[in-house]
């Protein structure tokens, strides 16, 4: 009877030391504004069948708010990002040709995140929502005769998902990385990978 107390003793003496421990990892709670800047890759396929793939820089503004539910966060996230990926299409039709160039592509994007806690100073999140797509193409039609050129702008509906981590290095401020996958409505895909470097109050 002894011995069996003195080992229940001891389980729960384990128990409530280890609980000051466990009782740290809450999920972030409160506003969050954040730099993000990494890599875009898109591929499409175009309204002529051609495919095309191409690459280059993102750089955007996020921000967002969370709630702790304790060991879990649920946040809101809305974002405002430029590509820099610049890409030519050009084809033929009825003797005409399409020159198409790619100059300009803003990226917006809501949605929500859960978030979850693996450390004192770091957390894990899971996300998804909705995006937008907004591209400027430099158009040139020529007949042969005639050459007309305009900017042409073009939106694309989409959902993104992704899931990335942060680690906090002081007074709020933490880095982090990121992956998402985006699909459009016009056969658009997009990988990006970023960076992450912000606050949270």
């Amino acid at each position: 009877m002894i011995k069996t107390t003195l080992a229940a003793g001891t389980v729960l003496a384990s128990v409530l030391a280890a609980s000051p421990a466990a009782a740290q990892l809450f999920a972030p709670s409160g506003p969050r504004v954040e730099l993000q800047a990494g890599l875009d890759s898109a591929k499409a396929n175009s309204d002529f069948g051609a495919e095309y793939e191409a690459e280059g820089g993102y750089i955007a503004i996020g921000a967002g708010y969370d709630v702790s539910l304790g060991v879990v966060a649920l946040g809101i996230d809305v974002e405002a990002g430029k590509s820099g990926i610049e890409d030519s299409v050009v084809f033929e039709e009825d003797g005409v040709v399409y020159d198409s160039v790619l100059t300009n592509t803003s990226d917006l994007y809501i949605g929500g995140r859960l978030t979850v806690p693996v450390a004192t100073l770091g957390d894990v999140y899971v996300k998804a929502g909705l995006t937008r797509l907004e591209n400027e193409l430099d158009l040139i039609i020529d007949d042969g005769d005639t050459q007309i050129r305009e900017i042409v702008t073009d939106d694309e509906n989409g959902y993104r998902i992704g899931a990335g981590g942060r680690y906090y290095i002081g007074r709020g401020a933490f880095i982090g990385g990121e992956y998402r996958y985006a699909d459009y409505d016009s056969d658009i895909e997009k990988h990006q990978i970023v960076g992450t470097l912000g606050i949270s109050f």
